[in-house]
C-alpha cells in the first residue's frame, strides 16, 4: 500500500513539474537555439557564435527572443515554454527588427498574441513541449 501512494506522489509531482508553463529566460533561449540550429544544420555546437539578440515585448514581458549567429543565419525562440520553442530559423541572412515585410510582421505578431494568451489564461504546457 505505502509503495502505492508513493508512486502516485512521485507520478503527481512530476506531472505537475511538466504542467505549469513558465517564462523562458534570454540565456536558456540562446542555449536551446544554438542546441536547435547545430543538430538541424549539423554543425559543430561549439562552432555556433550568437553575434546579436533582440528581445520582443508584449505587455512589458518578453515574448520571444531572436539571435543572428555569426556566420550566418538566424533563429527566433519563444519566451513562453508552454509553445512550442522554436518559431522561426534559416540558415541564410540576418534577423532585423526594422523594415520587417508585413507578412513576416503580420506572422510574428501572431505569435505574440498567442504567446500572450496562454499567459494570460495559463495555459499548461504540453508533454511534448516541456520536455
Amino acid at each position: 500500500m505505502i509503495k502505492k501512494i508513493t508512486i502516485l506522489i512521485l507520478i503527481l509531482v512530476i506531472g505537475l513539474n511538466f504542467s505549469f508553463a513558465k517564462n523562458v529566460s534570454l540565456e536558456t533561449a540562446r542555449k536551446a537555439g544554438i542546441h536547435f540550429f547545430a543538430e538541424h544544420k549539423t554543425v559543430d555546437y561549439s562552432l555556433i557564435r550568437v553575434s546579436e539578440s533582440h528581445t520582443e515585448m508584449l505587455n512589458g514581458e518578453p515574448v520571444y527572443y531572436a539571435f543572428n549567429f555569426t556566420d550566418q543565419g538566424f533563429i527566433i525562440v519563444s519566451a513562453e515554454d508552454a509553445v512550442t520553442p522554436v518559431l522561426a530559423y534559416s540558415y541564410e541572412g540576418r534577423y532585423s527588427g526594422e523594415n520587417p515585410p508585413p507578412q513576416f510582421i503580420s506572422w510574428m505578431e501572431g505569435y505574440a498574441k498567442q504567446i500572450g494568451y496562454s499567459r494570460t489564461n495559463g495555459t499548461v504546457a504540453g508533454i511534448g513541449v516541456a520536455v
